[in-house]
């Protein structure tokens, strides 16, 4: 499941973090980023998705993009996540479309695709290369124009140098070379970004925090520690759910909190914390010591607007936007 897959990212952005103390090469380095496009500002819409199999239901499981493909009348859609350093395919998905419309994806390599076109809306991207991974099957229901169907992953390539303007309220992604005027003025913040990864300082309890932002982690507010969790919460009886990682079972407890946390100026209510059982505590410890509260996904922000500036390394929240 996607909105827990990326706990395992926030811990391997600890090295990431200490990487400055280790020489230059041993540091593990990214694959180049082979999105292509316009630098001219676009919107995207995105649309929330569901998730049935959670108790209770869970509203705001992912963040998908419509895309389109050359020679293919049929909408589809991948899952905007930041946890994601490079956008990817997912096989099955790309075996399906290729037998029935095969001008719309030539190839039949199962690890990575050449020269890919798409669309994002109205965003025309060319992927130079873009990785083939194996991910769940299922049936791409062609008769059905309302279905959805998830044929990959749009991660942090696609807003790495740019601005991104995410309005939660309006459902709608931004992406250009600066930070839209009619958002001007606006605070902006230092915030650490490194291998793709985007770390928000914020305050929560008197402390100041960096917590790892995931646009794929969006059925939980904040994901932190057992200790930290319970801390922040007045109340002992946690709300337990199974979920799987990486084909790992693990046990997300929840708690409801009442406590205030604050970014780039604009204060926010967290209303409930989540810790994991299951994860290294030997990591969890690693990642206190360096001062990550742990990670934010989309929940926090549902009633704002974000902006991040990749290439300044800056950020901005709006809170009831004009």
């Amino acid at each position: 499941m996607h909105i827990v897959k990326s706990l395992s990212f926030c811990f391997a952005l600890l090295w990431v973090i200490v990487s400055t103390r280790v020489p230059a090469q041993q540091i593990p380095q990214l694959p180049q980023n082979q999105l292509v496009f316009d630098s001219t500002t676009q919107t995207i819409d995105f649309k929330w998705l569901g998730d049935s199999l959670q108790t209770p239901f869970e509203p705001y499981a992912a963040m998908l993009i419509p895309v389109r493909l050359k020679n293919c009348p049929t909408r589809f859609y991948m899952q905007f996540d930041l946890g994601a350093p490079n956008s990817m395919l997912y096989a099955d998905k790309v075996r399906q479309i290729h037998k029935k419309y095969p001008t719309a994806i030539t190839s039949t390599d199962t690890t990575k695709l050449i020269a890919f076109q798409f669309s994002l809306g109205t965003l025309q991207v060319l992927a130079k290369e873009i990785k083939v991974i194996t991910h769940s099957k299922s049936l791409i229901n062609w008769k059905n124009k309302n279905s959805i169907t998830i044929i990959g992953t749009i991660g942090a390539d696609l807003i790495d140098g740019r601005v991104i303007v995410i309005d939660y309220p309006a459902k709608k992604i931004s992406i250009g070379k600066e930070v839209p005027a009619r958002l001007m003025p606006l605070t902006l913040t230092d915030m650490t970004y490194a291998h793709r990864r985007i770390l928000l300082p914020g305050q929560l309890q008197g402390k100041n925090l960096m917590m790892l932002f995931d646009t794929g982690s969006s059925a939980y507010e904040l994901l932190t520690d057992r200790e930290t969790a319970r801390t922040l919460s007045s109340d002992t009886v946690a709300e337990r759910n199974e979920v799987t990682s990486w084909g790992r079972k693990l046990i997300a407890n929840t708690l409801p909190s009442s406590n205030l946390v604050e970014f780039s100026g604009i204060t926010l209510p967290l209303a409930h914390v989540t810790y994991m059982e299951g994860v290294s505590s030997t990591q969890i410890a690693q990642m206190k010591r360096m001062g990550i509260g742990g990670m934010i996904g989309n929940r926090l922000f549902l009633t704002s607007t974000l902006v991040l500036d990749t290439r300044n390394r800056k950020f901005g929240l709006i809170t009831n936007p004009k």
